[in-house]
């Protein structure tokens, strides 16, 4: 018996695999996020406010489902818990980025989220 199995996955034109472009796309999108023109200085303080507010909301459920007994406290404790990790990761990156304009601070690739995730890891025709 003589079995050929073929396990080349499949390519994009520039050689790049599918999951790595995937990668590539998401994070096009973080870096394109804080670029936009119409996000200026006061719409990501009011962002900044915003993400404040929902952590004060998801930290109150967590506490709550803590110490008060529900039916399905555990999947309760788990979203907020969830959304606490998610809204710290968004205040710093929005923090980060509201100091940057403030103190006039240029980044090496132009903003943080690129810093943060790497110049180099985007290919030449998406920069």
């Amino acid at each position: 018996m003589n079995l050929k199995v073929n396990v080349n996955m499949p390519q994009l034109e520039d050689g790049q695999l599918y999951m790595e472009a995937y990668f590539n796309k998401i994070g096009e999108f973080f870096k394109d996020l804080f670029k936009l023109k119409f996000i200026n200085l006061a719409s990501k303080v009011f962002m900044l406010i915003c993400v404040g507010l929902l952590f004060t909301i998801s930290f109150s459920l967590y506490e709550i489902s803590t110490y008060v007994y529900f039916p399905f406290n555990y999947i309760l404790k788990l979203t907020a818990s969830t959304w606490i990790i998610v809204l710290c990761f968004l205040g710093v990156i929005i923090l980060l980025e509201v100091m940057a304009e403030y103190l006039d601070i240029k980044f090496n690739s132009g903003s943080i989220v690129q810093t943060i995730l790497g110049k180099g890891m985007y290919p030449p025709h998406l920069e």
